[in-house]
């Protein structure tokens, strides 16, 4: 029998079935159609044909998962991607605005002690240098904090080290990630002399807490940085560890303190915490990084060769560090063969 003719075009939803609401075309001359087994024999063909897809899906025949940053190429945005150290990015559940994916397989810790301080590394100074009000230890132009070979903020690093720049939110899960999954790698070139580590600790995901823990938990770590530089990688890393799930208050200033004294940081140094004394160099920071016209969301990894001006960006899930680093030194791209 012929098709039903199709609404009229100023009908709601008018259109050919498939066709957006408010599409119109044109009624098709009636159609008849063949015998009964033709009209079965399609049915079939086109069974076979969803089955297939459907099968084809689930296993993933195509193109496999691959991390996908986003327009401003920041790894920040990848929503399928795992980093197991050595093994192959598995599919995750794709991030919703404003939100992380769910990875498939999960990081553990690296709990490796890291190796000693290479001694082709430079002394560290017998007496620290002085500070500039409101500017915290070992600051860089660009709002980092850059390390040592020891790990201790200010300390010198051999000529040529390439510079690292890690640019991170304490409460942004892709970061507590990333430090899972290279934070090892970082110490042992650090230690080794081969690179410059610079932390940019950001507070741009204050609103992703109920108590700005971003900032309070950056203006903690840019405050030990200063004060107690000895103990800051600790602190760093403890921060890590005991990262707060979005949308709560994060740690509040009485956990940052305990954290802290674990650390080992001195009494009257976790007293000062709460006063926030490096509140404006953590905020101009965070609206400098903010404003980059590369930056696409934490984190955000940087490597530049000593002496250039160029940075490179650092896809950290599929590029292999040590091997990047040695490309940086050379001249080359990170993602270079």
């Amino acid at each position: 029998m012929p098709d039903p003719l199709p609404p009229a075009p100023d009908a709601p939803g008018a259109g050919e079935p498939g066709e957006p609401a408010g599409a119109y075309l044109p009624p098709d001359p009636p159609r008849t159609y063949g015998p009964w087994w033709q009209q079965a024999g399609a049915w079939i063909v086109i069974g076979v044909v969803v089955i297939a897809s459907a099968v084809a899906l689930v296993l993933g025949w195509g193109r496999g998962a691959k991390p996908v940053a986003d327009a401003a190429g920041s790894p920040a945005a990848v929503a399928t991607v795992t980093v197991t150290a050595g093994a192959e990015a598995t599919e995750a559940a794709a991030a919703t605005a404003g939100a992380t994916a769910t990875a498939a397989a999960e990081l553990t810790w690296d709990d490796r002690e890291l190796p000693a301080v290479s001694a082709d590394c430079p002394a560290a100074p017998l007496v620290e240098a002085e500070l500039e009000e409101g500017v915290p230890r070992g600051a860089t132009e660009m709002y980092g904090i850059a390390l040592g070979c020891d790990g201790v903020p200010g300390h010198p690093v051999p000529d040529g080290a390439v510079e690292v720049d890690v640019v991170s939110d304490y409460i942004c899960p892709y970061c507590q990630r990333l430090e899972m999954a290279q934070g090892y790698n970082f110490g042992v070139a650090m230690r080794e002399g081969r690179i410059q580590l610079v932390l940019h600790p950001l507070g741009y995901l204050d609103g992703y807490s109920t108590t700005n823990y971003s900032s309070r938990a950056a203006n903690a770590a840019v405050t030990i940085a200063s004060l107690a530089p000895e103990q800051f990688w600790e602190f760093n890393s403890l921060l890590w560890r005991n990262q707060p799930a979005e949308g709560g208050p994060g740690l509040s200033d009485e956990e940052l303190a305990q954290l802290a004294a674990q650390a080992g940081v001195p009494q009257d140094v976790i007293d000062i915490l709460p006063t926030q004394p490096y509140a404006d160099w953590v905020a101009e920071g965070t609206a400098q990084v903010s404003a980059a016209s590369d930056f696409g969301g934490t984190p955000w990894v940087l490597m530049r060769r000593a002496g250039d001006e160029m940075f490179y960006q650092w896809y950290w899930p599929n590029d292999d560090f040590d091997q990047s680093v040695a490309n940086v030194a050379a001249g080359l791209p990170p993602q270079s063969e």
